[in-house]
């Protein structure tokens, strides 16, 4: 069960009265439109008509050595050589070989391009102070992340993620604010961070 409260068109949820944290049961979360699917069930077409029973319901045996589980990574990279002209100028400026190699177009650029150049850097600034280094490494040297917010894990290492990650998204909206985002990539520039 889930309770939900509807606050000014807000609906708010307390994530720590629903984790029994002294349980070690697997939670997981997808999103609309986005499940999880038996392993089995991989290149196998799905549609509304058989979506349950290819649905993940329950934790996999072989998850025992595992404190969460990720769905696939996705690249970043790869775009098309006239975005990134149009979109990521400065960073050519910066870098030219981004026009010419594809692994150059790192997390921190397809934000930039995407979501505000800046902002990640400056988010990124954000979070406790133990984490910025590791989390500065990953977005300037990797070229593909773990998407959709979809993730299956114990309930300590849930509660820990959610506490870093509002902590963070609060600061963030602190120092964005809402007013001066506009267009689709920015006005979601918080679901984009998170």
């Amino acid at each position: 069960k889930m309770k939900i409260i509807d606050s000014d068109n807000y609906l708010s949820l307390n994530w720590e009265n629903l984790l029994n944290l002294n349980d070690d049961k697997w939670i997981g979360f997808c999103q609309k439109r986005r499940y999880w699917i038996k392993q089995e069930s991989a290149g196998v077409e799905i549609n509304r008509d058989n979506l349950k029973s290819h649905m993940l319901v329950e934790a996999d045996a072989s998850w025992t050595d595992f404190d969460a589980i990720l769905c696939k990574p996705i690249k970043v990279s790869g775009a098309k050589k006239m975005k990134i002209i149009k979109r990521g100028w400065r960073n050519i400026l910066q870098n030219p070989s981004l026009l010419f190699n594809e692994n150059k177009e790192t997390i921190k650029i397809h934000f930039d391009m995407h979501h505000g150049y800046g902002r990640l850097e400056k988010a990124i600034e954000l979070v406790k102070h133990d984490q910025v280094n590791d989390f500065k490494n990953y977005v300037n040297n990797n070229n593909e992340y773990n998407p959709h917010i979809m993730v299956i894990s114990k309930n300590h290492i849930l509660n820990e993620w959610f506490k870093d990650l509002f902590d963070w998204l609060f600061a963030c909206e602190k120092t964005f604010g809402f007013k001066n985002l506009y267009g689709y990539d920015s006005e979601r520039l918080y679901a984009y961070l998170a």
